[in-house]
């Protein structure tokens, strides 16, 4: 069996979860390749598992997927909101972004798939 593009997972994460649950990619013009992945979601209805209830995603993704590693997706929860000038947790309010340092050389386009289906999957229980 052939390994599933990661342009392919995203559309079908989408078209399943459209009307609560979205992955919106950036992506360079040149090698096609992902920099950020913001991940939209409806607080309310994406509720994380009793075990991870308390854990933030940029906890689990680091622990669940580089442990030992350097990481190549990091994940940015916490934003500036320019209106107030105050740090907002912007995870908690159903947004978050993964950072993707495409150039590194440890980059796979798999482990970027295998981090948002760890995300679809077991952080949300989708």
């Amino acid at each position: 069996m052939q390994n599933q593009r990661l342009a392919d997972y995203i559309k079908e994460v989408n078209k399943k979860y459209e009307y609560y649950f979205a992955f919106a990619p950036n992506y360079t013009p040149v090698t096609d390749r992902p920099v950020a992945i913001d991940v939209r979601f409806d607080p309310k209805r994406c509720v994380r598992p009793k075990y991870l209830s308390s854990t933030p995603v940029e906890v689990y993704v680091s622990c669940r997927f580089f442990e030992n590693k350097k990481p190549f997706v990091r994940v940015a929860s916490v934003n500036r909101d320019p209106s107030s000038l105050k740090n907002r947790d912007f995870a908690a309010e159903g947004a978050f972004t993964l950072e993707i340092m495409t150039c590194s050389p440890d980059y796979s386009e798999q482990v970027v798939i295998d981090v948002l289906k760890g995300i679809v999957e077991e952080y949300f229980a989708l």
